[in-house]
């Protein structure tokens, strides 16, 4: 897997769990699951970071990491056009790991 097909999973995960998931009228709810959360102002996604991708998808980035061990987050993270600590939260989450 290379890191453009990576990419081209998460736009297809992120459009499929949106078309399914219509955006709550208050913010302060994960638009996902529908528990509270708190809001950001740099605040990129409309629920919690372990709600905007499928776990298949968090399996499918610790996959990518176990065949490709010379990227980072961070290469991995500019790929998807999300933060680092986003994508180490994925990894931590589908390893197991929620709060490292």
């Amino acid at each position: 897997m290379t890191l453009s097909e990576l990419a081209t999973q998460y736009q297809e995960d992120r459009a499929a769990l949106d078309a399914t998931h219509p955006p709550h009228a208050n913010v302060r709810v994960c638009r996902y699951c529908g528990r509270a959360r708190g809001v950001w102002k740099a605040a990129r996604f409309e629920g919690h970071v372990g709600c905007v991708v499928t776990p298949a998808f968090m399996q499918r980035v610790v996959e990518f990491y176990e065949a490709a061990p010379a990227f980072g987050h961070a290469d991995v993270a500019l790929a998807l056009g999300v933060t680092p600590p986003i994508v180490r939260a994925w990894w931590n989450i589908a390893k197991g790991n929620p709060r490292p």
